[in-house]
């Protein structure tokens, strides 16, 4: 975590986006682990020292992963189970609320398709917030952050890219439940274990 930390003190002097981007592949990795409390960690700092540029678009990588999560159980119902679409509707709430752990279950049941998704999605939302100068003095993410936030328009804007992103890979990565099945009918575990 220093190291990353160190990496991540280092590009916020130079460019910006990249920092943004950065910022939201470790809030799409692992949902409030270790590389996302990197990134929370470095707004906290940031805030504490004055300087509200980097929480803005932290709080766009912090919220749209549970949001694109739930958008692409919404949208595709069939590539998800029916545990999967009932945790979309929580991790609305929890997406509302700046709380990533939403995109958990998601990422539970098939990680390969999922993390890569909420990585680049964050990612870009991330350095377009950058881009729009999001500013934001409080550490901490989330819809209800925007009576506070410095160009709300511009972190809509960028959660709507981020969210996007995230369900347009998910609908894309992701079979359909029905096809996954199909390879592991009864037909083809045909296998006898009776004993004589």
């Amino acid at each position: 975590m220093d190291g990353m930390t160190k990496v991540m003190e280092h590009l916020g002097n130079g460019n910006k986006v990249i920092l943004g981007a950065v910022c939201g592949l470790l809030a799409g990795f692992d949902f409030g682990g270790p590389f996302n409390k990197v990134a929370y960690t470095f707004g906290v700092a940031t805030v504490s020292a004055g300087v509200y540029t980097y929480a803005g678009p932290m709080a766009v990588t912090m919220t749209a992963p549970p949001l694109g999560c739930a958008l692409a159980a919404f949208l595709a119902k069939k590539k998800f189970t029916q545990e999967e679409r009932e945790a979309a509707k929580s991790a609305v709430a929890m997406g509302c609320v700046g709380i990533t752990e939403g995109a958990i279950p998601f990422a539970a049941n098939d990680p390969l398709r999922v993390i890569p998704s909420t990585m680049i999605g964050a990612a870009a939302g991330g350095a377009v917030g950058y881009l729009f100068n999001i500013t934001n003095p409080v550490a901490w993410s989330g819809l209800i952050m925007i009576p506070v936030l410095g160009n709300p328009i511009g972190f809509l804007v960028s959660l709507a890219i981020a969210v996007g992103v995230t369900a347009g890979l998910m609908i894309l990565l992701k079979k359909d439940i029905t096809e996954e099945a199909a390879g592991t009918d009864e037909g083809d575990l045909d296998i006898d274990l009776s004993f004589e």
